[in-house]
């Protein structure tokens, strides 16, 4: 039996008699695991975290299915199979795919950061990691805002990047009545900043505040018709918010990929600390 890994692809037969599972190889420890004929402390080495999941999984679904609770898509006709064709694909660390007799079921089990990791993007006070400034390069639709970066927003004001923060600064003929508005601009702008330098969750701020950057980097020339980079990270809107491209976690891509890695070591890891 091949150690259990992300692409790993598997094939099984489930009898809904006996409730076990079965094989081509007669020998197959996850099998024989599978069906209680061996215990954890009987598993070779080879067996890790993946096979564990799966195991967890399995025990679910095909009791689903056999009681037809929870199943999605199934017909009568397939339903009466004594022996039920099961695939297992591992497609990640976070993500296994299963098919039932055609049925298509998917697992996912969103990976935790470090308390590390936490302290970067639940923080306040941390400072923005972009230093260099980009002009809008409309070749990639994209713009770097950086530390150091000023930024004309009219009648009077202006925004200058700081090390962690947005600053608004008066200049000769600031309108009081804008003042409002434009620190509203600060604070919103922050919260996008630290966004795209991949230390903060996804922009969840209100409707409002999402607004807020969107008209402020089309003024600076970004299609946000299109996907469009700024500093770290791809963005698009999604019903008036901004979000990262092909996040569904929340978690900024960086931080979460990294933090999959460490979980892919765990899960290589055999579950039998005695083999």
């Amino acid at each position: 039996m091949d150690i259990t890994g992300i692409g790993t692809t598997r094939s099984y037969t489930y009898c809904q008699t006996t409730k076990k599972l079965g094989t081509q190889n007669s020998d197959d420890a996850f099998v024989k695991w599978y069906n209680g004929e061996i215990n954890q402390e009987q598993l070779p080495a080879q067996i890790n975290g993946f096979d564990d999941d799966v195991k967890r999984d399995l025990e679910t679904i095909l009791s689903d299915y056999s009681q037809r609770s929870g199943v999605e898509g199934y017909s009568e006709e397939s339903m009466q199979d004594n022996d039920v064709q099961v695939t297992v694909h591992i497609r990640d660390v976070d993500c296994i795919e299963y098919n039932v007799n055609g049925i298509k079921i998917t697992s996912y089990s969103p990976v935790l950061c470090s308390p590390e990791d936490e302290k970067i993007f639940c923080g306040e006070n941390v400072p923005y990691a972009t230093t260099v400034h980009q002009d809008y390069n409309a070749a990639n639709n994209s713009i770097q805002i950086a530390v150091g970066d000023e930024y004309d927003v009219g009648n009077g004001y202006k925004l200058v990047i700081g090390n962690n923060s947005v600053d608004v600064v008066k200049t000769a003929g600031a309108d009081p009545r804008e003042w409002d508005r434009v620190n509203y601009l600060s604070l919103a702008l922050s919260d996008f900043i630290h966004f795209a330098d991949q230390q903060w969750m996804s922009m969840e701020s209100s409707d409002e505040i999402n607004q807020v950057v969107i008209d402020f980097l089309q003024k600076l020339g970004v299609n946000t018709e299109e996907t469009f980079t700024v500093n770290k990270t791809q963005c698009e809107i999604v019903n008036g918010r901004i979000r990262e491209v092909g996040n569904m976690w929340c978690i900024p891509s960086s931080m979460y990929n990294a933090a999959k890695k460490r979980y892919e070591e765990l899960m290589s890891q055999s579950i039998n600390k005695k083999g």
